[in-house]
């Protein structure tokens, strides 16, 4: 559960705290891309349309209450289903979100993950992996 969400921490590059409060139902209810651009197949260009085939979109609430986008790609698509096929083995039934903490009905904490894998990646400088460097960091890469 923690690598999928780093996984989706560094896909998005957004807040710990948004991602980690993911509701599940809105997981599991926001149905296939590809469904909901039907009407508009006449104006995607071919490579919109990959993308729309390979990320799933949700739209969270996010800080002072902006929609926030999430994408999961197929990669980590695949990963959810396995870990929500085994979550009624492993988990609380009473746990609501997507990124949960085993037997407990809170979410998984976000930072620390994000801690726990910046210092197990023997990186020189893990403090520059935390989640308001690293945000800042993805954003100035996908600027160039």
């Amino acid at each position: 559960m923690d690598t999928v969400f780093v996984l989706v921490l560094l896909l998005n590059s957004r807040r710990p705290g948004e991602l980690q409060r993911i509701p599940l139902h809105l997981y599991d209810r926001t149905p296939n891309n590809q469904q909901n651009y039907k009407e508009f197949d006449d104006t995607i260009t071919p490579c919109e349309n990959i993308l729309i085939n390979i990320f799933k979109r949700i739209v969270i609430r996010g800080k002072s209450e902006r929609s926030v986008y999430v994408l999961f790609n197929n990669d980590v698509q695949d990963h959810i289903k396995i870990l929500l096929d085994y979550r009624k083995k492993c988990l609380s039934k009473n746990n609501n979100f997507l990124f949960e903490k085993s037997k407990t009905i809170e979410p998984i904490s976000g930072y620390k993950i994000l801690k726990k894998y910046a210092i197990l990646s023997s990186a020189i400088n893990p403090q520059a992996i935390m989640a308001t460097k690293l945000q800042k960091h993805l954003e100035t890469i996908r600027e160039c």
